[in-house]
């Protein structure tokens, strides 16, 4: 009876333990998981505003380009503001593009 109680003692030691080191490792995945979502949404933040500033300026850029192409077509007729702002349109959409792929890096 005396040997079967420390049986048992050393298995429930041995079963603790085992806990234990589970409670530990879930531990640190809760805290590896809560950095990574902390770190992933920083990341979020800087991408938006990267693209926000980037589509802010791509506008800024077209809105005085349109006002160039507007004095342009007062001054020499429709054919070149229609070339203007087709070439304005390839602009707008490169610049799009890139401030897009920016915020995927």
């Amino acid at each position: 009876p005396r040997i079967a109680k420390m049986d048992t003692r050393n298995i429930m030691k041995a079963q603790d333990d085992i806990l234990n080191d589970i409670e530990r490792g879930l531990d640190n995945q809760k805290q590896q998981g809560l950095l990574m979502g902390s770190e992933l949404e920083r990341q979020k933040d800087l991408t938006d505003n990267k693209l926000d500033q980037n589509v802010d300026k791509a506008m800024a850029q077209l809105t005085e380009a349109t006002k160039r192409a507007n004095q342009m077509r007062k001054e020499s007729g429709f054919m070149w503001m229609y070339i203007t702002n087709l070439i304005l349109f390839v602009v707008f959409v490169i610049l799009l593009f890139v401030g897009l792929n920016q915020g995927k890096c």
